[in-house]
């Protein structure tokens, strides 16, 4: 039995849009915290993929539609340290 091997190159740009939250607080004189959150949305894109088949044995072309359902929800936490905290 042979074990099927696929190489394959694609690729696309996308364009999505996004909204999100976020708070700071102060915790001492030149430290504050952070919490944000983020949706990013980059919508449904079939990608064409071509390549081929058993490469180096017995190669066939191929084609196929890789359908890309790109939603992104993300929570990001930090600290701030200002090192000119009157200055601003």
């Amino acid at each position: 039995m042979v074990a099927s091997q696929w190489r394959a190159k694609g690729g696309q740009d996308r364009v999505g849009w996004t909204v999100g939250t976020g708070i700071e607080w102060g915790l001492w004189q030149n430290w504050s915290g952070k919490a944000e959150y983020d949706y990013i949305d980059f919508g449904t894109k079939t990608t064409p993929i071509t390549g081929t088949v058993l490469p180096g044995i017995a190669t066939f072309p191929a084609s196929i539609g890789l359908e890309d359902n790109l939603r992104i929800q993300q929570v990001k936490v930090g600290v701030n340290y200002r090192f000119l905290p009157n200055l601003w």
